[in-house]
Formats: structure tokens, sequence, C-alpha cells
């Protein structure tokens, strides 16, 4: 359970909320407009996770005075920011995409401890992949992306069986996309206290 000294709900009113809101703001702005999540808004949001943490769990964590960290515990955010990181470099080794996506979800995993990162994570992804898929189907037309999309995955699980996409299927596919903003679209339900029940 994570405690806000604000009216504000969920976490959005502890400094876990504070930096995980800065984080995204940082991350998608970068993003959308060089197409680059950097190191220097991650890996600090990562240190103030472990910070905040670990002065959260200081004597029992239970004290009023600890309450306005918004901290989940220190292992549950290091385990938190392990589970994340793989999913995340799972999803980057198929999807393709950016190295920045990667740390900054472990970043958020860090913040955000297990079960709220994997809501964050569902909800980024289901975000991401619907409104992409509708901007797709809009520009190039379902058949081309189903067939993209099927030679990317075939050619990924059976090397052997299926030719990778054409050269016009794999510019389309390689089209950077800012999924910082889309992490920030997922996780802003988080914040406020609407996640998932795992």
């Amino acid at each position: 359970m994570v405690y806000s000294h604000t009216t504000l709900p969920g976490t959005i009113g502890t400094w876990s909320g504070l930096v995980a809101v800065l984080l995204l703001t940082a991350c998608s702005v970068t993003d959308i407009r060089r197409h680059k999540i950097h190191n220097w808004a991650t890996y600090p949001a990562v240190l103030w996770a472990l910070g905040l943490n670990a002065a959260g769990s200081i004597g029992d964590g239970s004290g009023e005075e600890y309450k306005f960290l918004g901290a989940i515990g220190f292992p549950n955010s290091i385990v938190a920011a392990v589970i994340v990181f793989f999913i995340a470099l799972a999803v980057y080794s198929i999807a393709g995409g950016g190295g920045g996506d990667v740390k900054l979800a472990t970043a958020l995993g860090a913040l955000l401890g297990v079960d709220r990162a994997m809501s964050a994570l569902l909800y980024t992804f289901i975000g991401a992949g619907v409104i992409i898929a509708c901007w797709a189907i809009w520009t190039v037309g379902p058949i081309f992306l189903f067939k993209a999309f099927a030679r990317r995955l075939g050619a990924f699980f059976f090397p052997g069986w299926v030719g990778p996409p054409s050269a016009e299927e794999k510019v389309f596919l390689q089209r950077p996309i800012p999924l910082a903003a889309f992490f920030a679209l997922g996780t802003t339900p988080v914040l406020l206290g609407l996640d998932l029940q795992w």
C-alpha cells in the first residue's frame, strides 16, 4: 500500500509519484522531438527509486513520517525493476524499438513495484498497440500490415521456414515510435490509483 501526504489519489502526491511524473515528462518530450530517451533521465530515476525505497524501509516502514515518500519497499523496488527489465527487453527483441524504452520501463518498475508496474506495462502496450495499429491500418492498409507483422514474427520464431519482411515492409516496421509518450499514457492511471489487482 502506498500512502500520500496530500489529498491526491494514488501515488501522484508522493515523492515517488513526482519522480515518475518528471521522468515520463522528460522522456516523452525527448522521445517525440528526437526519438531518444536519455540516460540522464532514466539512470537517476532508478537511483531515486532505490533511495526513496531504502529510506522508506528504515525501521518498520509504517511510520507516518515515511508515507510522503510513496515507498513500496526496497525488495519490491529491486524485484520490480528486474522483472520489468526482462519483459521490456523481450518486447524490444521481438518488436524492435530503442534501448531507452527498456531503461524507462526499468525505472518505472523500481518506482512502482511489481503489481503497479505490471499494470502500467499492460496499459502501455495495449494503448500503444491499439493506437499504432489504427494509424498503420489508416496509412498502409490492413493487408500490408498483417503481412509485415506475420513475416517479422515468423522470421523471428521460425527463421528457416518463414522469410523476412520485404524491403518496403522493413522500412515501415523500422519507423521510430515515441514509446515514452505511451508509457506516460499507460502509467497515468496507475499513478492515480487505477491499477489492476494481480
